[in-house]
């Protein structure tokens, strides 16, 4: 049997007869680069990477100049997620043969997949350069360039690759996303609008509705809503990929939707891994090792709300980690956050897999996770199980349907017991909110009148920050009759595009009142808005979607809040914040309930008065703001799921008892 029959029978597809002459060749000491690499090929098709690593590396010991074993080698090492290893080989073949598409475009990808955005753009330049027709090259050139947030040569990229394919659905969603990033929402939707009407009932462009909905709330655009709601249950229902979880949560959604649609996520996007790769159980006496993951270590709600609780650690029991995803933005806050944690681990540039074990490397028992399905977090690092338990906490409210978290920090009355079944996760329940604080956030000082703010002086002030696409119809509306039964009163709302404040003024003056009323704030630091809402009378919060964060900086401030109580998760929160600053009487369960009491507090000025005295004196004791107790709680959660585990007992509900109870 010669070489010539063993190509033939691979050109064949007979593998199996193939592998058989070239292992005898190879016994023989015959065509050893060539043999091993038809060897590696055959691997490839088979899918045993690590084989055709194996076999290719070997070729390239006796004909390291063979620009196919280079290639081949590029690709098994992608395909088996060693990204590193890929770009060497792909970086290897250019050194011996410039100006070739395919290793500029792969060693591009590589990159990419190592969180090396800016030199795998360097290479999607040159690839799109030589091929300038090629698709693939500038829908991988404008991912990078998104990750680079660099969103106007992104849109250029994708708009180049629509004018090649231009029914691709991966690259008209990646366009989508692309558009919202850049906050061209109106566009957005006349993207999905288009792709709905140009693919009836095709479920590869069900995602289209979703993003329709979420980029029509986010300008204040509430067209034919209820009707797009009404086709987007059914596409949940019938298990097609219709919507981004995140995107669902300020939709107004019920639990077991949001846990169907995780569910289908986490199953499609985020396998878990058949082996972990975390390390059996360490022995008792040792410091419990607590890892945080998250890409919002800096400038970021997520920080500001958690960063004293990682200084207040008990560092005799515990060694705490952070994993960041992301570049430092150099901000103020993630100095302290560096300074906060016993290491602090840059995994920006490591790709999955490469995190996941250096995770386990370091023998972290209990992995946070910080992110959930948010802007550059990383479910796919926890996919790969590179810790003995790991958790959801803060940043996504909400299940994330995936087998591989075992726990959701949450309270009772976020989660209470008849609403378990809506999650994947085992709940740790903290006794108070489920929310930290951090009680040494700094407020601006220094004057500032209303003026200031844009805002009349002896006016009533409504006012709501959270973001613009949590806004619904219904509660705008209400805030609206609040607007017209409360004289010289105005709505101050956080500043967004101008489609948005536009769509916004023209619905309040449909209902007779004049847009003036409403006042549009720009973005501040954290502790000039802390200062800045002392001028505000009255907080309204809203449904689906509460405030969180917003919630609790308004309470910090002194001022009052009024929620209205839904049924999922992050339509609970405000509730369980305003319970644990004692204060649950403005958590109303009704919408009816809720414009009842903001227009009584409003048109009571003695009793809103005497409440903002309430609120202020409460800051100082209660739970709300009691980091100090707070931390403790955590760590008790942490120790009990510890404990389980190491009894070898499955995940299971932990209650954590309130201090001194």
């Amino acid at each position: 049997m010669s070489l010539q029959s063993a190509e033939l029978l691979f050109r064949q597809g007979q593998y199996s007869a193939a592998q058989k002459v070239l292992l005898q060749l190879l016994k023989k000491g015959q065509h050893m680069a060539a043999a091993n690499r038809l060897l590696g090929f055959i691997a490839g098709q088979t899918q045993d990477f690590p084989q055709a690593i194996e076999r290719l590396r070997a070729s390239l010991r006796y004909d390291p100049n063979s620009l196919e074993s280079w290639y081949y080698l590029g690709m098994a090492c992608q395909k088996s997620g060693q990204h590193r290893a890929a770009a060497e080989a792909f970086g290897a073949l250019l050194q011996r043969q410039p100006n070739l598409f395919e290793a500029e475009h792969d060693l591009g990808l590589a990159l990419l997949a190592l969180g090396k955005a800016a030199e795998a753009l360097a290479h999607f330049d040159r690839a799109v350069q030589l091929r300038p027709n090629a698709f693939e090259a500038h829908m991988n050139r404008g991912a990078a360039c998104g990750k680079l947030r660099l969103h106007a040569q992104e849109l250029q990229c994708y708009e180049s690759a629509l004018a090649l394919q231009p029914a691709h659905p991966t690259l008209i969603e990646n366009y989508g996303t692309a558009l919202c990033q850049a906050r061209r929402f109106a566009d957005a939707a006349q993207l999905y609008d288009r792709t709905l009407r140009e693919h009836p009932g095709d479920a590869d462009y069900a995602f289209a509705r979703g993003g329709l909905l979420y980029a029509r709330a986010a300008i204040a655009d509430w067209r034919d809503f209820d009707a797009q709601m009404a086709l987007l249950r059914e596409d949940i229902r019938a298990q097609r990929e219709c919507i981004e979880p995140f995107a669902l949560l300020i939709l107004p959604s019920t639990p077991q939707e949001q846990l169907q649609v995780a569910r289908l996520h986490a199953q499609r996007h985020y396998p878990m891994a058949a082996e972990p790769l975390h390390a059996p159980v360490r022995a008792e006496g040792e410091r419990l090792r607590v890892g945080y993951i998250s890409a919002d270590f800096g400038r970021h709600a997520t920080s500001f709300l958690v960063a004293e609780v990682f200084e207040r650690h008990d560092r005799e029991r515990f060694e705490v980690t952070a994993i960041s995803l992301r570049q430092s933005d150099g901000s103020a806050m993630r100095e302290r956050l560096e300074r906060a944690f016993d290491r602090f681990v840059d995994a920006h540039e490591l790709s999955d897999s490469e995190t996941a074990q250096a995770i386990a490397d370091l023998g972290i028992d209990i992995l946070v996770d910080l992110g959930g399905y948010t802007i550059d977090a990383r479910p796919s690092v926890l996919a790969l199980r590179p810790a003995p338990l790991q958790l959801s906490y803060l940043c996504f409210p909400g299940t994330l349907g995936a087998p591989f978290i075992d726990y959701l920090v949450a309270d009772p009355f976020l989660i209470p017991e008849a609403a378990r079944a809506d999650y994947s996760e085992k709940i740790l329940y903290l006794p108070d909110a489920y929310q930290p604080n951090d009680s040494r956030r700094e407020t601006a000082t220094g004057p500032l009148s209303r003026a200031d703010a844009g805002l009349p002086e002896g006016a009533f002030v409504f006012c709501n920050f959270n973001n613009g696409q949590k806004l619904t119809a219904a509660f705008f509306d209400i805030w609206l009759r609040l607007l017209a039964r409360v004289e010289g009163s105005v709505l101050w709302l956080k500043g967004g595009t101008e489609a948005y404040e536009r769509n916004l003024r023209e619905r309040a003056a449909a209902h007779g009142i004049a847009s003036e009323r409403l006042v549009f704030a720009p973005w501040a630091e954290q502790s000039a808005h802390l200062q800045r809402l002392a001028l505000a009378d009255l907080c309204l919060d809203n449904l689906p979607y509460n405030a969180h964060t917003t919630a609790s900086d308004a309470l910090w401030a002194g001022l009052p809040l009024v929620s209205c109580v839904g049924q999922t998760f992050a339509g609970r929160v405000a509730g369980s914040l305003l319970g644990a600053a004692g204060f649950p009487q403005l958590a109303t369960d009704s919408p009816a309930a809720y414009e009842a009491l903001a227009l009584a507090l409003a048109t009571d000025p003695p009793r809103l008065a005497a409440l903002r005295a309430e609120l202020a004196a409460a800051r100082g004791h209660c739970a709300l703001f009691d980091t100090a107790t707070y931390t403790r709680h955590l760590e008790a959660g942490f120790a009990a799921a510890w404990e389980r585990h190491r009894a070898q007992l499955p995940p299971e509900h932990i209650v954590v008892p309130r201090l001194g109870a």
